[in-house]
């Protein structure tokens, strides 16, 4: 199932308790739900930052702030899909590239031309994620820091070009090309 954010979300009420709140809000998409234990929550962007706390109970709290060239925002969404392993929330640049196969980063005709690179898009989507105990969290960013707090779960950081700060209970690996990664974690079974 996908669902994607096409409108403005203004008046934004932040969450509440450790999760900073964002200046210079323009566009929000908010998402609220289950996952259960032992399902995995995985976040990918492209440019902006992801954070992630721990969550006080079994709900997934999501928030994604647009910045940058206002008359940029209708071509980037942020899309969410559900699948039997959890939730995958993406962003995704270009009209061109939604639907059901937006988050595997595929932006080719049938034929396998490149299509929708003839103009930059000046859009960053930062992300603040609180994530229940148990629930995997995989974060991943382009150009952006990868930052996961006190997390319950194991946890997959990576950025081309960020920082990667991990703090969790249990297992994590972080990778970044241009960047310093700073991980501790308690569990090494």
């Amino acid at each position: 199932m996908v669902r994607s954010v096409v409108g403005c979300v203004l008046g934004l009420t932040m969450l509440t308790g450790g999760i900073s709140q964002l200046r210079a809000q323009e566009e929000a998409f908010e998402w609220r739900g289950e996952v259960s234990r032992g399902q995995i929550l995985e976040v990918r962007g492209i440019s902006g930052n992801i954070t992630a706390e721990l969550a006080s109970g079994s709900t997934v709290e999501i928030v994604a702030i647009k910045h940058g060239r206002r008359s940029d925002f209708d071509d980037v969404t942020v899309e969410l899909f559900e699948g039997r392993d959890g939730i995958t929330v993406c962003t995704v640049y270009g009209s061109w590239n939604r639907g059901d196969e937006a988050c595997d980063g595929s932006d080719s005709d049938d034929d396998g031309r490149r299509r929708g690179r003839s103009r930059s898009i000046n859009v960053s989507v930062d992300f603040e994620v609180r994530v229940p105990a148990g629930v995997e969290f995989v974060g991943s960013m382009v150009s952006g820091d990868v930052e996961a707090r006190d997390l319950e779960s194991e946890v997959t950081a990576t950025t081309v070009s960020g920082d990667v700060i991990v703090s969790t209970t249990e297992l994590a690996w972080g990778n970044t090309v241009s960047g310093s990664i700073d991980i501790e974690m308690g569990s090494s079974d």
